[in-house]
Parts: structure tokens; C-alpha cells; sequence
């Protein structure tokens, strides 16, 4: 049995809000990434102390 699918073509595209949106998450995700390198060059395996800490008290509430 074949399904038909009510969506149009140009449903399927992204809005201009959305590709901002993304270049917007793009930058911000490089920022954390490349602050964080530099805090672990400095602080070494205090950071990933740090992290783990921050891991288990996000993650205990739930």
C-alpha cells in the first residue's frame, strides 16, 4: 500500500530564521569548544574535575 504524504516541497526548506538560528548555534557552540581547550591547557585535570561536578549536580535533580 502506498502512502501519500500531504506535505508540499516548500515545507521542506528552511526559513531565513532558521539558517540565523543555526549560524547563530554554530558560533556559540566554537566559542564553548575553544574556551574550553583553553581552560584545560591552563587548569589541566582540574577542568575535568570541574566538568564532572558540574555533570552531577545538573544530572541529580532528575
Amino acid at each position: 500500500m502506498k502512502q501519500t504524504y500531504s506535505k508540499n516541497e516548500e515545507d521542506k526548506e528552511l526559513k531565513w530564521w532558521q539558517l540565523s538560528l543555526l549560524g547563530i548555534a554554530g558560533t556559540i557552540g566554537t566559542g564553548y569548544f575553544l574556551g574550553s581547550s583553553l581552560a584545560i591547557s591552563i587548569g589541566g585535570p582540574a577542568v575535568l574535575r570541574l566538568l564532572e561536578l558540574m555533570w552531577y549536580l545538573m544530572h541529580l535533580h532528575r
